[in-house]
């Protein structure tokens, strides 16, 4: 149980390292899991893992999502797991170096409000923040972003059913892909009907 005397001294901890930021952000590395998961605590998720386990498993107050924290001696495996446990089927998979702010992003949309209007449309949104957008005909598109160090592809499998995007940053990306990878996030929904 996190009680108000650990939240008040995490949030010390994380605001004394503010100053020193890292540009781009994407590159910031992996930074402290608190950050997601005392921020899901305080929004009433419910923790469900032994205390003294370093596997977290937490899930939201309506039992529609689930987080699970894993670490692996692999930094490029899925570290962090978010997905829906009802009706609505996706699954988010980020890797161990995957940084802090890039998951929060995703779990502080899972406590806020849904807006009443929103852009599922990833490919254009980076597009217009300046990244490299390609498209196939199968409905596939390819993003890199202005420094070339992380690529977000959009993977359409109508054979599977499943679409999905993965991100990933490198500190080069060479002709045979990325060279010294730095982290991945993977997300897929089903069925194909509804990318």
């Amino acid at each position: 149980m996190i009680d108000s005397r650990q939240l008040g001294a995490f949030n010390d901890d994380y605001l004394s390292k503010l100053g020193s930021p890292v540009s781009p952000r994407y590159l910031a590395g992996p930074g402290d899991p608190r950050h997601i998961t005392h921020a899901l605590y305080a929004a009433g998720w419910t923790v469900h893992s032994d205390p003294l386990h370093p596997v977290i498993r937490m899930k939201s107050p309506d039992r529609e999502h689930e987080l699970v924290f894993k670490p692996s001696p692999h930094h490029f495996h899925g570290w962090w797991k978010v997905h829906s446990t009802l009706g609505d089927n996706w699954y988010a998979s980020f890797s161990g170096d995957a940084p802090v702010e890039i998951i929060a992003g995703l779990t502080d949309a899972l406590v806020r409000p849904t807006p009443d209007s929103a852009s599922d449309d990833l490919a254009g949104i980076l597009a217009e923040q300046g990244w490299k957008h390609t498209a196939d005909g199968d409905g596939g598109h390819k993003v890199v972003s202005p420094d070339r160090t992380t690529v977000a592809e959009r993977r359409v499998s109508p054979s599977m059913g499943l679409c999905g995007w993965e991100v990933e940053a490198a500190r080069n990306w060479g002709p045979y892909g990325p060279e010294g990878f730095l982290w991945r996030v993977a997300w897929t929904r089903a069925p194909l009907a509804t990318c």
